[in-house]
């Protein structure tokens, strides 16, 4: 997993891989937000409720609480095999593809673009359910994919 810091502090934990990606997202799509993806990034890291809070702060960090509440969702469902999610389309080779590049295992497979479609398809969803958009989520959906397109290359 990687290792990311935050005020000079070096954690390890679960949600590495998903904060590695939201910041390559953020950094892509929402400049802007970058120093505000970190102040929510850390209270994922504390297990707070990251829709709650966007929801707290009206418009203020809603683009990062909600990436990460989603990726964290995606990395969750795809790791553990989750039957029960709007991806489970993209069928169990679509789904290891998934959460190794979520991961970051080896090795890392670009997804098939009918995966990428199941896959843009659940994080524009995820967004509208979490107060978002839909051009919103539609702009984040794509970073998504763009990123993932860029860990399967690595």
């Amino acid at each position: 997993m990687a290792f990311w810091r935050r005020g000079g502090q070096g954690t390890k934990g679960q949600y590495d891989e998903v904060v590695v990606l939201g910041r390559q997202v953020i950094t892509s799509a929402y400049p802007s937000e970058l120093e505000l993806f970190d102040d929510v990034a850390a209270e994922l890291r504390r297990g707070r409720p990251l829709v709650t809070r966007a929801a707290r702060e009206a418009d203020l960090g809603v683009v990062s609480s909600v990436l990460l509440s989603v990726l964290s969702y995606l990395s969750a469902a795809a790791v553990t095999g989750s039957t029960e999610w709007a991806v489970a389309t993209i069928g169990d080779a679509g789904e290891r593809r998934l959460a190794a590049l979520l991961t970051r295992q080896r090795p890392a497979v670009a997804l098939e673009p009918e995966e990428e479609s199941a896959v843009y398809a659940e994080v524009v969803a995820a967004a509208e359910r979490n107060g978002l958009t839909r051009s919103r989520g539609e702009t984040m959906a794509a970073a998504v994919i763009e990123a993932l397109r860029l860990r399967g290359r690595e």
